[in-house]
């Protein structure tokens, strides 16, 4: 249980670092797009995709 835990706690950290700069790269983007939250969920279900591959 606790080397699963080990293994999850990267994976939360680095997602969390992704969330962050994805809202921080969705601000820049929403210049063209209008709203802050497009860039973010554009780049949300990208990785979402990514980690479902890797699954």
């Amino acid at each position: 249980m606790i080397s699963r835990h080990l293994v999850q706690l990267p994976r939360l950290i680095v997602r969390r670092i992704l969330l962050i700069l994805g809202f921080r790269i969705g601000g820049f983007m929403s210049n063209w797009t209008g709203s802050v939250n497009t860039g973010g969920l554009i780049i949300n279900n990208v990785l979402l995709r990514l980690e479902g591959l890797t699954e």
